[in-house]
Order: C-alpha cells, then structure tokens, then sequence
C-alpha cells in the first residue's frame, strides 16, 4: 500500500517528505515524530518538498541522467548547475547519493534524491553478499537511513533557516532551565546526551535538542532528534530516564534512540552559559575565555559528521544563492561565545547523576548572576 507523504515543521519551516521504501518511511515517522503534522490535511505554505528514490543495485551511468550532464556547466568533477537547479554526484561522502536540487524564485525547494544501496562495488559481488547476509541485509539498509533523512529534511530547512532568518546550526545539546538555557557543546562521545537529558529530568527544566540547536543571534532554537543511548548511560540516569519514549529503531554502537515527552520538551529560550563536558576521573570546572569557546565551537562543529556534511552541502548550493554563510556562521559562532560565559567541565563515571545535574544547575544560576572565578 502507498504510504502518504510525511509532513511537519522545523522551526516554522514546512517540508514533505516522500520516502521511497516502506521502511524508510516507517523510520523517518518515528525519527520526526515531534515535529510533524497531527493533521495532514494542513494547509500552510510547504517550503522543502523532497522525495527519495531508493534504487537497489549499482549506481547508473551518468549519461543516464540526460541533459543535465550533457549541457549544464560543470562546476566541480561531480557537480553541475544550471540557473536555479544543481545535480550533485557521489554527495560528501555519501557516494552512492545523488541529489537534484531546484530553488524556484518565490517557490518551494524542491530537492529528489536517488540512493543507490549497494554491498559491493561489482553486481556480482553485491548479489553474492546480499545471498550471503540473507535477512541481516536490512541492518546495512537501515543504517543508512539517519543520513538519508538528514540530506532530504534537516539539511534543506536548515539551509532556508540561515538564509532567510539567520538561524545557523551548531552541534550542542541545549536544556532550558529557569535562568536561561545550558548549552552542552563537544565532540561526540563526550556525554553530551546523557546529562543533557539528566539535566532535563530535573524539575522546572526542559530539553531543546540534545545534539543540534540553531542560533539566531538572541535564541536557541530547538532541533528536535532522537536521543541515541546505550545501556550503560540508561543505568546512569536511573529513574530521569523516565521522561523518554523509545523509537523502535536500533542504532549503531548498540545505541537506542528516545524522544522526550512531550511535557519536557521545549522549542527556544535564551542561552545563559555553554560547558563544554569531557570525561575524567576527577569533576573539575574552569572558565574559558570568549575566544578559546569560539575556536571550540568551531572545531566541534567541523568534527561531527552529521554537521560537517550539512557545512559541504550548503557550500555546494552556494552556486545557486551566494551568501558567504561560512563567514556569516562564524560571526554567530563569536557572538554566542561573546555573549555568554563558558566553562570546561570534567565528569568522572562514578559521580552520581544527582550531583552532576546540582553541579549544572548551580553553575548557571552563578553565571546569570554573572560570579567570576566559579568553581
């Protein structure tokens, strides 16, 4: 049976979303569950409409694909223009991705992807490992879905958000509290997720996003995704964790993602102070100045995969609206770190949860009332 198109809102921003197999589709409902549409039947302006194209087997010759390749000027060994519309091959590092981007005047972006799954780099050796696997093929299928949702929703409204309203992504986990929002920022694997939603479960408080916030200048702006956890940050939280709701969908590193109740979900506030958490045997906390928060910033976003392939695709689409959003990204990057005191945190393993979320709470409370030299 034909599924219906998903559809939703991110910040304002409306999108469809044609998935195209029934498992993508099952996945991505999941995935956008706090964000899509309880009626269907909306009838608000849709911005991003993107479609996927699922295609078992080998990646077509790009003669294939017409005219595109054939008259479009070549901008790059994979990618082409022409006017208002982009044809990019072997996305970042998605190879076996293709995207046709077309950005009307006035209109919505219309992006169609073409994935081509594929466990070897001849047929005959993807047939043979497709017959090897049997049935654990769909784990490799699945595995790519977190990423195909990224290049056909996030990264297309996200890419609207800057250029229109100035709203620039940065990878952070960020939970409201009472005196503003606590900004968790570092590479993957630090901790962000567990004790953003720690800090969450506490009372009077509410998560934004545990791995991307945008920032507009004044606001962080929530980035609605499930949090991904593993067993042992399950047993950390104890009872906190239960504000989660869990996907059906495991992920890598025997992680399973959870939305937040809706209750403890919260879509903006102001950012108040940003900790940059890192593992240790001892829990310590210093100040850092404006400019070392920046160039932190900075590299915490160009590690992060998912952000840093976000960061190569507007790039690309530069050619269509040239809009300097690396220059304009980084003066955001220095005004959040200008604006707000930020902190580098140690957490040990064997501290409790309680004493960390404390430990938060009290660091923000100090910083709104802006006490130098906290420890």
């Amino acid at each position: 049976m034909q599924r219906s198109n998903l559809t939703g809102a991110l910040q304002g921003i409306r999108f469809c979303f044609c998935a195209g197999s029934e498992e993508l589709h099952r996945y991505a409902e999941a995935h956008l569950g706090p964000v899509l549409d309880s009626n269907q039947d909306s009838t608000s302006t849709v911005r991003v409409a993107s479609t996927l194209r699922w295609v078992n087997g080998q990646p077509w010759p790009r003669a294939r694909w017409g005219d595109a390749v054939r008259q479009w000027p070549r901008v790059d060994r994979d990618l082409y223009i022409n006017e208002r519309e982009l044809l990019w091959f072997r996305v970042d590092d998605l190879r076996d991705l293709v995207l046709h981007l077309r950005v009307p005047r006035g209109g919505a972006l219309t992006l169609d992807g073409t994935f081509f799954f594929r466990l070897g780099n001849r047929a005959l050796t993807d047939r043979l490992r497709r017959w090897w696997l049997g049935r654990r093929t769909q784990d490799f299928e699945r595995r790519r879905f977190p990423t195909l949702l990224s290049y056909l929703v996030y990264y297309p409204v996200w890419w609207i958000g800057e250029l229109e309203c100035g709203r620039h992504p940065f990878h952070a986990a960020a939970v409201a509290t009472p005196e503003g929002a606590i900004l968790l920022a570092g590479a993957s694997g630090v901790g962000k997720s567990t004790i953003s939603t720690a800090v969450a479960a506490h009372a009077g408080n509410k998560l934004l996003s545990d791995s991307f916030v945008l920032f507009d200048g004044k606001r962080v702006l929530a980035v609605p995704e499930p949090i991904l956890l593993d067993g042992a940050a399950l047993r950390w939280l104890g009872s906190k964790g239960e504000i989660l709701r869990r996907v059906d969908h495991r992920y890598m590193l025997q992680r399973f993602g959870y939305h937040v109740v809706p209750e403890k979900l919260q879509l903006e506030a102001v950012p108040a102070v940003v900790v940059f958490p890192r593992r240790g045997l001892n829990w310590c906390c210093r100040r850092i100045s404006p400019e070392e928060a920046w160039f932190r910033l900075s590299a915490v976003n160009l590690m992060v995969n998912d952000l840093r392939r976000y960061y190569a695709l507007a790039a690309a689409w530069e050619y269509l609206e040239p809009q300097g959003l690396v220059a304009r990204r980084e003066k955001a990057a220095a005004k959040l770190t200008n604006s707000v005191p930020a902190f580098e945190i140690e957490v040990p393993a064997h501290v409790q949860s309680d004493v960390i979320v404390g430990r938060l709470m009290d660091l923000v409370g100090a910083a709104r009332k802006s006490v130098e030299g906290y420890d």
